[in-house]
């Protein structure tokens, strides 16, 4: 049965609704911001109605970010419960249902299973306690603490509302509406679209987008209330809508485009109508995007546009109160929808040195197509209830802006795409897309300005991008790095990096060395968006090993930003300085590449130093090792070696046709298992997707066997090693070749790798589990040989096994429930070496230093770093640091005054929380 049905609407009696109003006022909800007969989208079964909804804003109308309770009379016989279930599309993180003259007071959550979960706080609440009722949970019901809590700013502090995730619900209510209501509008359009050609009308396509865009706007305006009582009503006609929406936004509504198209344009109206567009959030904008393009476009550009709960995180680690007021000039080259400048102004217009009119001025976004610059007017109208906003429609690399301003801050995702034909001068012949963007940030940035730049994460070491990075190095401070999964961009299944960093003032001023760097895996990223917590973090040195480079092939590439995550750079310098390369023992090549005989002609050398002859070629390595330790040698393919080859590998030829170990990287990316691998003996050729290797002749450890070599490979070390490198498509031969390799291994003890190793054989080839004794024998082995301690002995474990355990984070959250006392400081050093950073605290009669902890960000990892944060009121009473429990970081407010100013009356500023939502 349609949700539509089973949500039967009846008016709520006149007592009761004064009961749930005065309620809610009592919260300091505004009585305007009641919304009372509020029609919302069910998804596919069509639009649904409350009695009431309230909004934790006046004015502010997006329901992802600002509904906060929901009223219900419930008179059709189904349970509470289940009406919550669907009362939780309106996006309301609170419900209060009405039966039998009394009330139940509800919270509604998303489980792992993406089920709303209704959670009953309190039942059976007479008209006159239901205030009193809302009152004990009054902290966390307050409008703004919802909107903190839904922007995934704050969390709850009741013990009733822990498992209440309002951001993780508006996630879920996104994914339930939208797709029925982008359809609709899709609809809309094809119909506009075919009126207006039949007019004959010129500039069809831009007619039609913007008569769409503003219809839409309107539409959800009006349902809203953002327009007035009035204009909710059903028989409101578009003439009068559209007028009156010019009247309050007159930038954005062209009422002489609505006389023109009038007949069309109504038609169109009419059917807008047809649905309610009050669940329509600005993150579903992008989605408008993508209809109006061709996937073949949207490929082209290489635009993906960028999530709002990811915009909102990234402008929280911009340090912005560091800057004066009148620097906080925003730049976004290509704001798309515009989810970097309403997250920038969410950021800015809440800091308690700024003005809001100020602030609006200075945010500045660009976008190429005049119908996605109108679409992000949309967004941020949409978000902030103003239509005075600066967004221009030129090519970003000649924005005329941006050539005469320098902005003090540059955000934006630049389109990805790439070439391996174009040259490069000073470079391969290799190009990406995203690197003239970010040279042209950097380049544009003020001095002492930050910058934070969405960027594939291949830019990190790709043989494209040395004279981007090393523009990057020389010019700024790196602060951070994250490494974002597939899946949080609709479409590409490249992986990204956001790249944060400040601008030196002068070329000669030194970098800092500590770099904060964080991967989010794709298990772990609903803990992100929730709570800001990233799945790994670790601190990397960018003057040590970053500006230097590396061999691979025939070039070199330099400034790799060669940074680890699964274990702190001196963990991985101590254990490496106990091994040995891969390469010093090992033959390794990449498999040949069979090509057309065209390609093979052509690249084959004219010469060929031996007689051609058939060999059985595995191409698919999924196919060909369905599991560790077995070859489907069914899968082959009869080739003729060399001459079907477009690179045959001649040079390691006795490899590519001999016994050897084969393994290429599992396809999924992020933590987990990442090698698989097995001991190839018929001499099969395998193709470029694997790698194969052999133990040199003439190692100094003879016993070395293939077993052996498969052992260490498959084993925690080298896995872990491999994941550090991964940062593109296959496994780069700079990383195999650097793969350390345990100098310590007894014959005695190779004798028992080996077999181990043909335990794990016959076991595969029995399709058995792989035996527990055998394992228990590597582990033991090979763990004494890489003198592992217990705790990067597990650390590794665990990441091998990551993927098939329960969800986890290697970081550990804030405990905002413990460390609750606000506190400010100075950063009084940092030795990275040791992990360490001394602090001067607020009350502390001498500088403490404590170990970063994964909650610090990049920024602070600076000397004189004034913040703000919170620990628990025994740390404070004690004096004792020991084990302390930090809470987040943010930048203290108004450091860019002087003395003399802070003196005059700005000390007791000091002792708030600095205004940093």
């Amino acid at each position: 049965m349609p949700d539509s049905l089973l949500l039967h609407f009846e008016p709520l009696p006149e007592r009761a609704y004064m009961a749930a109003s005065d309620g809610l006022v009592r919260q300091g909800y505004d009585r305007n911001a009641i919304l009372t007969d509020y029609p919302f989208s069910g998804g596919p079964d069509g639009a649904l109605k409350v009695n009431a909804l309230a909004f934790a804003h006046p004015e502010h109308r997006n329901p992802a970010d600002y509904a906060g309770f929901t009223v219900f009379n419930a008179a059709n016989g189904r349970s509470a419960g289940d009406l919550v279930r669907i009362l939780a599309r309106s996006y309301a993180p609170f419900h209060l249902v009405h039966r039998d003259r009394s009330f139940s007071f509800w919270g509604s959550t998303v489980n792992s299973n993406s089920q709303v979960e209704p959670i009953e706080v309190q039942g059976d609440i007479s008209y006159d306690s239901l205030g009193p009722v809302l009152d004990g949970y009054g902290a966390d019901l307050a409008p703004q603490k919802v909107v903190g809590v839904k922007k995934g700013w704050d969390t709850f502090r009741s013990a009733a509302f822990r498992d209440i995730h309002p951001l993780q619900l508006s996630l879920w209510a996104l994914g339930v509406t939208r797709k029925s209501l982008i359809e609709h509008f899709s609809h809309v359009v094809n119909v506009l679209r075919s009126d207006l050609s039949a007019d004959s009308h010129s500039d069809l396509d831009e007619t039609v987008m913007a008569l769409a865009i503003q219809l839409l706007g309107a539409c959800i305006l009006a349902e809203t209330g953002a327009l007035g009582t009035d204009m909710r009503a059903d028989n409101v006609g578009m003439m009068p809508l559209i007028r009156h929406a010019a009247s309050q936004f007159e930038r954005y509504f062209q009422q002489d485009l609505f006389v023109r198209c009038e007949r069309a344009a109504e038609r169109a109206y009419r059917l807008m109508r047809d649905v309610s567009y009050a669940s329509f959030t600005p993150d579903m904008l992008t989605h408008l995007v993508k209809a109006a393009c061709t996937p073949a476009e949207r490929k082209a550009h290489g635009r993906y546009d960028t999530p709002l709960y990811l915009t909102r995180r990234i402008w929280e680690n911009i340090p912005v109160e560091f800057l004066p007021p009148h620097r906080r000039v925003v730049a976004d080259m290509t704001c798309g929808w515009g989810s970097f400048l309403i997250a920038g102004y969410e950021r800015l217009s809440v800091l308690s040195d700024s003005d809001e009119d100020v602030t609006r001025q200075s945010l500045v976004g660009n976008e190429e197509s005049p119908f996605t610059a109108r679409v992000a007017g949309l967004g941020l109208l949409l978000s902030t209830s103003v239509d005075h906003w600066n967004i221009q429609a030129f090519d970003a690399v000649t924005w005329p802006w941006l050539r005469q301003h320098r902005p003090d801050i540059i955000v934006g995702n630049p389109p990805f795409g790439g070439s391996r034909e174009t040259p490069r001068s000073g470079a391969t012949s290799r190009e990406e897309k995203a690197n003239d963007f970010l040279t042209l940030a950097i380049d544009r940035l003020a001095p002492g300005g930050y910058l934070a730049m969405i960027m594939p994460l291949s830019f990190v070491a790709a043989e494209a991008s040395p004279l981007a990075r090393m523009k990057l190095l020389g010019d700024c401070d790196v602060t951070e790095v994250w490494e974002i999964p597939e899946g949080v961009f609709e479409g590409p299944t490249v992986r990204a990096i956001v790249l944060f960093a400040q601008k030196k003032n002068t070329p000669a001023e030194p970098v800092h060395s500590g770099v904060k760097v964080r991967t989010i895996q794709k298990r772990t990223l609903p803990e992100f968006q929730i709570h800001g917590v990233f799945t790994a973090s670790q601190i990397a040195d960018q003057r040590s090993l970053w500006n230097q480079g590396y061999r691979r092939g025939g070039s070199r590439n330099t400034n790799v930003l060669d940074y680890k995550i699964i274990l702190p750079d001196a963990n991985w310098t101590k254990l490496k300085d106990q091994c040995q390369d891969l390469s010093d023992i090992a033959v390794i090549s990449r498999g040949a590449t069979v090509g057309t005989p065209e390609k093979s002609a052509a690249r084959r050398p004219r010469a060929v130093p031996m007689e051609p002859r058939a060999v059985d070629v595995l191409q698919k390595f999924h196919t060909a090792i369905p599991r560790d330790y077995i070859i489907n040698y069914g899968a082959a393919q009869t080739k003729i070696y060399p001459t079907d080859f477009e690179e045959p590998r001649l040079n390691e030829r006795e490899l590519v046709l001999g016994a050897k170990v084969v393994l290429a990287r599992i396809a999924r990316p992020g933590l987990g298992k990442r090698i698989k691998l097995a001991i190839e003996r018929r001499g099969y050729c395998v193709a470029h997707s694997f790698w194969g290797m052999a133990p040199k002749r003439g190692v100094e450890h003879g016993s070395i066997s293939l077993e052996v070599l498969a052992a260490v490979m498959g084993w925690y070390v080298a896995n872990a090693w491999i994941i550090e490198h991964l940062k593109s498509a296959f496994i780069t031969s700079h990383s195999l070749a650097t793969v350390p390799f345990p100098t310590v291994l007894s014959d005695q003890e190779c004798i028992d790798l080996t077999r181990a190793v043909r335990a794990f054989e016959a076991a595969a080839a029995a399709d058995r589990p792989e035996p527990a004794e055998a394992r228990a024998e590597v582990d033991r082995i090979l763990r004494r040989a890489y003198h592992l301690d217990d705790w990067t002995y597990e650390r590794l474990k665990t990441i091998y096994h990551w993927a098939t355990e329960d969800v986890f984070t290697l970081d550990s959250p804030p405990d905002t429930g413990i460390a609750t006392h606000p506190i400010g400081g100075i950063v009084h050093g940092v030795d990275l070496e040791a992990g360490t950073i001394a602090l001067w605290l607020d009350g502390f009669d001498s500088p403490r230093t404590v170990p970063i902890t994964a909650v610090m960000p990049g920024w602070l990892l600076r000397p004189d770093i004034a913040f703000r944060t919170h620990l628990p009121r025994s740390c404070i009473w004690e004096r004792n640091l020991d084990g302390a429990v930090w809470g987040r970081f943010t930048p203290q407010a108004y450091m860019y005054l002087t003395e003399a100013e802070l003196v005059d009356g700005i000390g007791e500023i000091l002792q708030s929380d600095g205004g940093t939502p």
